[in-house]
């Protein structure tokens, strides 16, 4: 093949028509890749896998870090449900105050159209409501 005044090989048109595969190959596949997590949720799959290796619940592994499934959001919210139901540790009733948080910042976000989403009201739908906070004692004065 002859381009201009240079002589194309065809080990060189095939280079450049791999190429271009790869390209299209590479691009097709992150365009699958990010459809796919644009329907998967996951933070919750993070919290999870996170509250079930943890030591509190597997007897390995480190700490369960609270914090982090805060900042995780709402999402957290069922691997919270089952920590509090199956940790063992010294650090349920902090859980329990975070859950009743993301409780409530997930029914906050249901409430307001513009921060709707269909996989909160999933999410929503699917968990039982915090228990009401208890009423505060009154002690006797002496």
């Amino acid at each position: 093949m002859r381009l201009g005044d240079r002589t194309i090989s065809s080990l060189e048109v095939s280079t450049v028509v791999a190429r271009a595969v790869i390209i299209n190959a590479n691009a097709l596949a992150a365009a699958g890749v990010l459809y796919i997590a644009a329907f998967v949720d996951l933070p919750g799959i993070v919290a999870n896998y996170n509250v079930r290796h943890a030591f509190e619940t597997a007897g390995r592994g480190v700490y369960l870090d609270i914090g982090y499934l805060r900042e995780l959001g709402p999402a957290s919210l069922p691997a919270l449900d089952w920590f509090i139901a199956n940790g063992k540790s010294t650090r349920q009733a902090f859980a329990v105050l975070v859950r009743d948080e993301l409780y409530a910042k997930l029914q906050d976000h249901q409430t307001d159209w513009h921060s709707w989403t269909w996989a909160g009201e999933r999410l929503l739908a699917s968990l039982p409501p915090p228990p009401p906070p208890a009423a505060p004692r009154m002690w006797k004065a002496p």
